[in-house]
């Protein structure tokens, strides 16, 4: 089976992101898609060199916008297949990748020093993902096809009687 991996391009302009209007291409588009499974980055790739990563991290968090684009770019795909592994949906998990970026460099400045910036913008999808399943699940549940509360059995002050006796 030859399943092809979408690729998230994000837009060029750092100010986008920062303004939330990230622009992502490809899956659309069936003649945007690059890459299979097969032809994905291995383990070794996946991860950064540590110095260069860490050149980088520093870099951008002293405002280098540069850096923070070579970030990006290296670390969009890894950033896209967990966040759709966690969301199942294209246009979800583009928008899940692209605001794990867009809050990766709003907060970079929080990396502590000496921690890895992959597995730290990897946990930003992760809590950004339960954080939208908990909206939608809040949502569904107030939504007009929720169902009606049920109805109480007493009124208030025959609860609370019953609870303090």
């Amino acid at each position: 089976m030859n399943r092809r991996c979408p690729r998230l391009q994000i837009g060029r302009s750092l100010a986008d992101i920062e303004r939330g209007k990230v622009a992502a291409r490809g899956a659309a588009r069936s003649t945007g898609v690059e890459g299979t499974v097969a032809e994905s980055k291995s383990a070794e790739t996946l991860w950064m060199d540590e110095a260069l990563e860490t050149e980088r991290v520093r870099a951008a968090q002293q405002g280098d916008r540069e850096a923070y684009r070579q970030l990006i770019r290296h670390y969009e795909r890894p950033v896209y297949r967990l966040a759709y592994a966690l969301t199942r949906n294209h246009d979800e998990a583009t928008a899940l990748a692209i605001e794990t970026f867009t809050r990766g460099l709003a907060e970079i400045s929080r990396l502590p020093e000496g921690k890895r910036f992959f597995p730290w913008l990897l946990r930003f999808a992760r809590n950004l993902s339960v954080t939208r399943a908990r909206r939608r699940a809040d949502a569904g549940a107030k939504g007009p096809g929720a169902a009606p509360a049920p109805a109480p059995e007493s009124s208030p002050v025959e609860l609370e009687q019953r609870l303090l006796d």
